[in-house]
């Protein structure tokens, strides 16, 4: 069997440093779409998730579930960086566990209990910051999503600007976390 999962890009419009000590943020997700191809007939490869990722980490801590499944991670921004590919990585390994496990309950997927999944890895930043999640909900949620930590909760909707259009571009720069240091 082979399975096909994708899930839209993401980007933090306000609260990206507010998410990390319990706060709210607005994510917008768009295309294109991140892909995870699964070929359930494999030899436990891994194309395209680096195994120090939370998604790496996670399919490590999960091994029995993939040791006979290929898996294949499409970047459609090719490793660019800054619209949430390791995010999806994480939401479509964790989703396509699920959907492995009991294929007759494909749609009943809580996504609390994934981003608290993913809250509980214990990764830490360079900066010594723990990754929020927020992206993790917005993309399993899709266009634009009002997201808070404490207490979690989720809600997507609209872009409610009919007759207006986003455009993203990418620059290549980042801007490191340093700033928010102790």
């Amino acid at each position: 069997m082979i399975l096909n999962l994708s899930c839209p890009s993401k980007t933090f419009l306000l609260g990206e440093y507010l998410v990390l000590n319990s706060g709210s943020a607005l994510l917008m997700t768009a295309s294109p779409r991140f892909e995870l191809k699964i070929q359930t007939r494999g030899q436990g490869q891994v194309h395209g998730i680096n195994a120090d990722s939370p998604a790496g980490n996670w399919i490590r801590q999960n091994r029995l579930a993939f040791e006979k499944v290929d898996v294949d991670f499409i970047d459609p921004y090719k490793g660019l960086g800054g619209f949430g590919a390791s995010s999806a990585q994480y939401l479509l390994i964790h989703i396509a566990n699920q959907v492995l496990k009991n294929p007759d309950k494909h749609d009943d997927f809580n996504i609390e209990q994934i981003w608290r999944a993913y809250r509980q890895m214990e990764m830490v930043s360079d900066e010594g910051l723990r990754p929020s999640g927020a992206d993790v909900v917005a993309q399993f949620m899709g266009g634009f999503s009002e997201v808070h930590m404490e207490p979690f909760s989720g809600r997507a909707f609209t872009w409610p600007m009919a007759d207006y259009e986003v455009i993203l571009a990418h620059t290549g720069n980042t801007v490191s976390y340093t700033h928010l240091r102790a």
